[in-house]
């Protein structure tokens, strides 16, 4: 349960926030420890909102700061209770997080490990990968380490988001844009033009026909398309969510697509590399690593693929070789270099070198892309008003003629 005080702390300065307790009773037991004297003390409740069907994610920007903070706090000698209760200082304005950050604090001076107050706490969903780091760090006493270089994983993985996002928002609106406008003409321009028609005694062109019938059926079924289209999204989220065995089915359908299939495959190899690279210079072992970086891929059959290839390590087989005899056929360059650090006992720095080299790699592949859609869907947008503006006119001319 969640309970909201106002009070004074033991300077006699107001404070107020939320704390994450069992009952009211443990509430005020809390607050009497922490030196609160508190005014009012009432439970949240909790109020419908958009994000109800909606686990809330952390935004990585704020966990790489966070994670960032606490790791140079830590290293300066501060406890780890105490980094906390100093970064919780910076959000102030930040409600939520600052709501998080004190829950935190709470569980952490119940006794609780930092991994966890972080599973225990109701705020936010944290990547699975992240608080498996915590762990096996807070048992190996190198949570400083592992938390910079948490750090700087999850901002080159924001950069690289971002950059994707970026690359894509031009060709987007412009679908956006010429959706709209082939709709406008094909509902409003379309059916004035065909008043003209209706007093002609002569067969229409073939195009002409065409364009009728979909303006007929959008004019008729439009609203029916479109609600349709929502609820088969909405189905297919709800099922990649729920069914496992449909999402990775979708997900092997992604990788063989043409084109984009090898972009995402480079993708997630890139991030399995980072990550990995930083988990084993942080000095978690190679098993673990596995695991971890394969929790950080999004693509469900090469993170069941590198999970099955752990296994097979724990068992005895190297890494190179169990990723060889997987069901899907993972970038042979990828292996090969895996196999090259095994031989070399390299492995940290090639998953280094790799994850540099994918990055460069998905930008020109990404760039490449770009280059051939805009265009293409410059061209595919005049090739379907042409057709529209012909279709219109091919009948006036044969009524001139």
């Amino acid at each position: 349960m969640q309970f909201i005080y106002k009070g004074l702390n033991k300077k006699n300065e107001p404070v107020s926030g939320s704390i994450e307790v069992k009952d009211l009773n443990d509430a005020k037991s809390k607050l009497k420890q922490q030196g609160i004297l508190f005014s009012e003390l009432k439970e949240k409740k909790e109020h419908f909102n958009l994000n109800f069907f909606k686990k809330k994610q952390i935004p990585s920007v704020k966990l790489s700061s966070l994670s960032n903070d606490l790791s140079v706090y830590m290293k300066a000698g501060v406890p780890l209770v105490n980094a906390v209760k100093l970064a919780r200082t910076q959000y102030k304005e930040d409600i939520t997080m600052y709501s998080f950050l004190n829950t935190l604090v709470s569980l952490l001076e119940e006794g609780k490990s930092f991994y966890q107050a972080l599973e225990t706490q109701t705020y936010y969903v944290l990547p699975q990968f992240y608080l498996q780091s915590i762990k096996i760090s807070e048992n190996g006493g190198m949570i400083e380490d592992v938390l910079i270089k948490m750090a700087s994983f999850l901002r080159e993985q924001e950069k690289i988001n971002k950059k994707v996002k970026n690359a894509l928002s031009y060709p987007l609106f412009i679908i956006f844009v010429a959706t709209g406008m082939v709709t406008f003409m094909l509902t409003v321009v379309v059916p004035k033009i065909t008043a003209i028609f209706e007093n002609l005694n002569q067969e229409l062109p073939l195009i002409t026909k065409i364009v009728l019938a979909c303006t007929d059926f959008l004019t008729n079924y439009g609203l029916l398309f479109i609600s349709i289209f929502i609820t088969v999204i909405v189905i297919i989220k709800y099922l990649l969510h729920n069914n496992s065995q449909f999402r990775y089915n979708f997900d092997l359908l992604i990788l063989n697509t043409p084109l984009f299939g090898k972009l995402i495959e480079i993708i997630e190899l890139g991030r399995f590399s980072y990550m990995s690279s930083v988990l084993l210079k942080s000095g978690i072992p190679f098993v673990q690593t596995i695991k971890l970086g394969a929790n950080t891929l999004k693509n469900s059959v090469l993170r069941d693929g590198f999970n099955e290839a752990g296994k097979k390590v724990v068992e005895g087989e190297k890494l190179s070789f169990a990723l060889n005899n997987l069901s899907y056929k993972i970038e042979p360059s990828f292996i090969e270099a895996i196999t090259l650090g095994e031989e070399t006992s390299e492995i940290a720095s090639i998953l280094e070198n790799l994850s540099i080299l994918y990055f460069e790699k998905n930008q020109d592949k990404i760039d490449s892309i770009l280059s051939l859609l805009e265009p293409i869907l410059m061209l595919l947008v005049g090739a379907i008003i042409g057709v529209i503006i012909t279709a219109m006119l091919l009948p006036i001319f044969s009524i001139s003629m």
